[in-house]
C-alpha cells in the first residue's frame, strides 16, 4: 500500500526473550490515500517500504546482514528501527475509504549476544561476526519471498516461505562504536550485550567471531538454537582467561585491505581467509602497510579515478 506509515522501534530497553503483541516491534499503522475509487477488500501491508518492489507472485521480505551498535546508547535496539520485517494484512471496509488502521506482525527474530569478559585485561571489540559453521550451511537468509495468500490465511514464520527464493549471506556482522571510538571497550570480569536482527531460520552450529581493536579474532561456539519469528533469542559468550584473540581474518572492505596489505609486504606466498563475501566499497577508509603507511579511500589509493567495486566470496 503506497502512503503506508507505520512507527519504527520506541526508544526503550526491550527484552529479547519474546516479542509479544504489545510490544512495540508490531507496527501499527494507518494507510492514506487521495484515491477515492479504492476497493473494499483485504490488502497485505508490509514495513519497511522497499522501493525496487515490483508486483511478482510473492512479496519480498528482506533482512540487512551489517549492523552498527554504539554501545553509547542504552537502548541496545535503537540501531535496528527500520531494519526488521513486519507483515500484515489491512482490510478496507468500504469501499472509496481513503484512511484504514493497520498493525503488522514481525517475520524478524531478534539475536541478542550477553558476552562477558573473564579476561584480566579489558578487551576493545570492533566487531561480532556471526556464522553457521555446521555441515551444508548455508547461513543467513537475507531475502525471501512471502506467499501473499498464506499471509492472508493467517500462517506465520517460515510457513510463509516461497520455496527456492531464498538468498543466503554466509556471515551476519555487528559493528560496535561508542561515539566517535570504533569499539567497544569490555572491562575485565564486566558484561555487556549487544543485538541484531534476521529473519527466521534454523541453525546447526553457530559460531561467533569477536575481533578486537587489532583486527583479530577469538572464535567461540555456541548452543545450538535457532532464530525465530517474532521471537528474541540469546547466546551467552564468555572470553575465557586463556582464549587468544590470533585468528587474521577479512569481514569487509577495510579488514580485507588490511590484510591484503599485510600479506603484499611478505617474501612469500599468502593466504587470506576471507569469513563472508565480501563487496569492496572504494569509498571505504583504510590503511596500507607500505613505507608511507598510506591512509585514504580505497579507490584513491589505487587511482584518482578509480571508483570500481570488487566482489571477493567466502573462503573458510
Amino acid at each position: 500500500l503506497t502512503g503506508a506509515k507505520a512507527t519504527t522501534i520506541a526508544d526503550g530497553l526491550l527484552d529479547a526473550t519474546k516479542l509479544a503483541d504489545e510490544d512495540p516491534y508490531v507496527r501499527n499503522g494507518i494507510f492514506t490515500t487521495s484515491n477515492s475509487t479504492i476497493f473494499k477488500g483485504d490488502y497485505i501491508v508490509y514495513f519497511p517500504y522497499n522501493p525496487e518492489f515490483a508486483e511478482v507472485d510473492y512479496l519480498p521480505a528482506v533482512s540487512p546482514t551489517e549492523f552498527t551498535q554504539n554501545v553509547e546508547n542504552k537502548n541496545r535496539t535503537a540501531h535496528l528501527a527500520g531494519k526488521t520485517f513486519g507483515y500484515g494484512v489491512a482490510t478496507i471496509e468500504k469501499g472509496g475509504s481513503m484512511a484504514e488502521s493497520f498493525a503488522t506482525k514481525n517475520l524478524s527474530g531478534i539475536v541478542d549476544f550477553k558476552v562477558k569478559n573473564s579476561q584480566n585485561a579489558a578487551v576493545k571489540v570492533q566487531k561480532l561476526i556471526f556464522v553457521d559453521e555446521g555441515e551444508g550451511a548455508k547461513g543467513f537468509i537475507k531475502q525471501v519471498g512471502l506467499d501473499a495468500t498464506k499471509i492472508a490465511a493467517g500462517a506465520t514464520g517460515t510457513a510463509l516461505y516461497v520455496s527456492g527464493t531464498e538468498v543466503y549471506e554466509p556471515t551476519l556482522v555487528l559493528n560496535l562504536v561508542k561515539n566517535s571510538a570504533a569499539h567497544s571497550e569490555l572491562q575485565a570480569g564486566a558484561e555487556l550485550e549487544y543485538t541484531l536482527a534476521a529473519l527466521p531460520t534454523s541453525l546447526s552450529k553457530p559460531v561467533l567471531y569477536i575481533m578486537n581493536d587489532a583486527g583479530m579474532c577469538c572464535r567461540k561456539e555456541l548452543a545450538q538454537k535457532n532464530i525465530l519469528t517474532g521471537e528474541g533469542v540469546m547466546f551467552e559468550v564468555e572470553i575465557k582467561a586463556d582464549d587468544k584473540f590470533d585468528q587474521a581474518l577479512a569481514v569487509d572492505t577495510k579488514t580485507f585491505i588490511e590484510r591484503l596489505s599485510e600479506a603484499g609486504n611478505g617474501s612469500e606466498d599468502a593466504t587470506i581467509n576471507v569469513l563472508g563475501n565480501i563487496t569492496l566499497d572504494p569509498t571505504v577508509s583504510v590503511k596500507l602497510s607500505n613505507a608511507s603507511s598510506s591512509t585514504g579511500a580505497l579507490g584513491s589509493l589505487f587511482g584518482p579515478n578509480n571508483t570500481a567495486s570488487l566482489y571477493v566470496k567466502n573462503n573458510i
